[in-house]
């Protein structure tokens, strides 16, 4: 019979029991002040439990291992018969409880080594494994005893037993895991089990969850205090003197801790930003006070200190550790880091919150960095982003970027956009910031967003590279050449971090602007924004209503889900990924017929020829950050258009162009030398972006 049907069993035994109101019997050596007079007839009543003879209890006796099979069997209030014996020598068929002892085992609640020895006495550790696998009990909570270490073989059910008030060990701070267990005390504990009402009341640190076992670098140690769960894992001033930590200061609102090494982790009296040497980490309440002693919201510190915290809740058990994915690992998997000359090979999303950490003590004057440094950085990322664009890939006349490609372009821009406002409007400075769906403002009159190919929105893509092929395999269905010269960037990944309490994402975010997107991507995604771009080129809302019986439509407002141009992409979408595609716009999935016209309608719009795409570079970038560098004043802007493009430059003083052409395929080259070292505002084909001459 399988455990369910047992208990199944049980629920109905338990309420028969009870509506017959069986009386306790009267035991000779159970006094009305008896310690455990009330579990005793609770158990009594039931029929769980009996006297050692006609009127006596026996209460300081030592419950023997075939009693406790007995009682937990009456508990689930299966008679079990003819079972096999599975291989214990000194187990009898005749013996009273054989069928007891046996169905245990087989139902792995007990499960002795070697020989069974029933008439053994029940050790306080064993009777801690029968209860935790008979009730199915379980924690997040640990008490800690002096005497029971992880090396004893009922450590966690000792730990459970504890956690859920139904023992609490002695006085002395012990469990005695190999003490004996007295009739009374098993009928107490099993009481508790059963029955709420008999539980312990939790005086323990009132939080979700506390575990006083660390983990650190491989060896176990036991904290006075326990880490506490709340809002995210808190830790006691000990782990961080384990960690080599002294205190200089601590208060309900601020903490300095130094290392012998002269490292420190600080709290400012009223911030929510710890910084950790160099690196800063945001935190709500990173000071709270749990039974007078003071806490430290610990995952936050410890990741800025490349430390991991992993739960491990089946062990009871904070370990501290490296990370799964150390920034050594991807160097030597992807050596192409950003910026290696400017802050050393890391990974670009790590490189990312490095770098803002490193603005933010620029600016606010804690790390001393001249004027001519933070020049000589936005000379080596140019170089850098240069040398990126490299890094596409041609696929039928698109140039692919990959995740890690426009993870750098993205990093990099971020890097020039914030020594700009460091250098040249100080007052409205803030690091780039990696936002969800949503633009970055920084309150400059200068500050725009710019992309290669006019009007183009390429910040959503792909997921992740392993995509690469299913895209190149979609676009043999496409009509790509149509769009020649496209750009597409695939979204740079994210690594996620979920210790089942806090999750932390790091991710360099897309585009190669400060236009920042974090979408979880995919071909349905990618099949979306290629959709635009068709509609940018070739597309006729008034038909496209038409065929989707809309010809009056005006959308109520301007939501996402009403916009007729993401309502079309959503059809284009579903009409080359037809079996999974999910509609998320306000019209909803096509019909056959609807489907069938639609494409149509693409099919005989779409115009192949020679010409490519508008698109501008500057200076030899065909994908432009907002903010580019020139050493020598000279501005190039090269591109193609069937128009001959306004071009301006505005800045401290006029610049003159020395070679302006404009070619009749739609090409064009202008050549412009900027007279004065300072800021220039270019503004291409209403591309905006903001030229240094340093």
């Amino acid at each position: 019979m399988k455990k369910s049907a047992i208990i199944a069993s049980t629920v109905a035994l338990t309420l028969l029991l009870g509506a017959q109101s069986v009386q306790a019997k009267s035991f000779k050596d159970i006094s009305s002040k008896h310690w455990a007079k009330e579990q005793i007839n609770f158990l009594v009543d039931r029929e769980i439990i009996k006297g050692c003879s006609t009127d006596m209890f026996c209460d300081d006796k030592s419950i023997s291992r075939a009693e406790a099979a007995t009682m937990i069997m009456r508990y689930f209030g299966w008679n079990a018969t003819g079972q096999e014996n599975p291989g214990y020598p000194d187990l009898s068929e005749s013996h009273w409880a054989y069928n007891d002892m046996v169905t245990l085992v087989e139902l792995d609640i007990f499960k002795p080594e070697g020989k069974y020895e029933p008439n053994k006495p029940l050790t306080r550790g064993e009777m801690a494994q029968i209860l935790v696998k008979t009730f199915e009990l379980n924690s997040i909570k640990a008490s800690t005893f002096k005497d029971v270490t992880r090396e004893d073989k009922a450590f966690k059910e000792i730990q459970i037993l504890a956690s859920n008030g139904i023992s609490s060990g002695y006085s002395d701070g012990t469990f005695r895991p190999d003490a004996n267990v007295t009739r009374a005390e098993f009928a107490v504990f099993m009481s508790r089990a059963m029955n709420e009402a008999f539980k312990l009341e939790d005086k323990g640190i009132d939080a979700e969850g506390t575990i006083y076992d660390l983990r650190l670098n491989g060896q176990y140690i036991r904290l006075d205090q326990p880490l506490v769960l709340r809002s995210g894992w808190y830790a006691p001033i000990e782990l961080f003197e384990r960690l080599g930590y002294a205190v200089q200061e601590l208060t309900s609102r601020s903490f300095t801790l130094t290392s012998v090494a002269g490292a420190t982790i600080q709290l400012e009296d009223g911030s929510d930003t710890i910084w950790i040497g160099d690196t800063s980490a945001k935190v709500n309440e990173p000071v709270i006070f749990v039974n007078g002693q003071p806490y430290i919201k610990a995952h936050e510190v410890l990741q800025a200190l490349e430390q991991k915290l992993t739960f491990y809740p089946n062990d009871f058990l904070i370990a501290v550790e490296a990370p799964t994915i150390t920034n050594a690992t991807i160097v030597k998997d992807a050596p192409q880091v950003a910026v290696a000359s400017v802050h050393g090979k890391l990974p670009y999303w790590n490189w990312t919150k490095q770098d803002e950490d490193y603005m933010s003590l620029v600016q606010q004057g804690k790390k001393k960095v001249s004027e001519q440094k933070i020049r000589e950085e936005l000379n080596e990322l140019m170089k850098e982003y240069k040398s990126v664009l490299s890094e596409g890939k041609e696929i039928r006349d698109i140039t692919y970027y990959s995740t890690f490609t426009t993870g750098k372009l993205d990093v990099i821009s971020r890097a020039l956009e914030a020594r700009y406002m460091h250098l040249y409007e100080p007052k409205a400075y803030e690091y780039p910031a990696m936002n969800k769906s949503s633009d970055t403002s920084l309150n400059s009159p200068y500050h725009r967003s710019i992309y290669t190919v006019q009007d183009y929105n390429y910040s959503d893509l792909i997921e992740q590279d392993t995509k690469l092929q299913q895209t190149i395999a979609t676009m043999s269905d496409l009509p790509v050449e149509a769009l020649k010269g496209l750009k597409v960037f695939s979204l740079p990944f994210t690594i996620t971090e979920d210790d089942g309490v806090t999750v932390n994402h790091y991710a360099g975010l897309a585009s190669g602007t400060h236009r920042a997107y974090v979408v979880n991507g995919g071909i349905g995604t990618f099949l979306h924004e290629f959709g635009h771009n068709w509609d940018h080129k070739f597309g006729d809302h008034s038909q496209y209503l038409a065929i989707r019986d809309r010809s009056n439509y005006v959308p109520a407002t301007n939501d996402w889900s009403n916009r007729v141009g993401e309502n079309f992409a959503e059809d284009f979408a579903s009409l080359y990924y037809p079996d999974s595609y999910f509609h998320k716009g306000l019209f909803g999935s096509m019909n056959k017929e609807q489907a069938a016209e639609l494409q149509s309608f693409v099919d005989d719009n779409t115009v192949f020829s020679d010409s490519s795409l508008s698109f501008v570079a500057l200076n030899g970038m065909d994908v432009v950050p907002d903010v580019i560098v020139t050493t020598d004043g000279s501005l190039n802007v090269t591109g193609r258009d069937m128009h001959n493009p306004a071009i301006s430059v505005e800045g401290i003083s006029n610049a003159y162009s020395d070679m302006e052409s404009f070619n009749g395929d739609g090409s064009f080259t202008h050549r412009y030398q900027l007279n004065e070292k300072g800021v220039y505002l270019v503004n291409v084909l209403g591309i905006q972006t903001i030229v240094i001459y340093q």
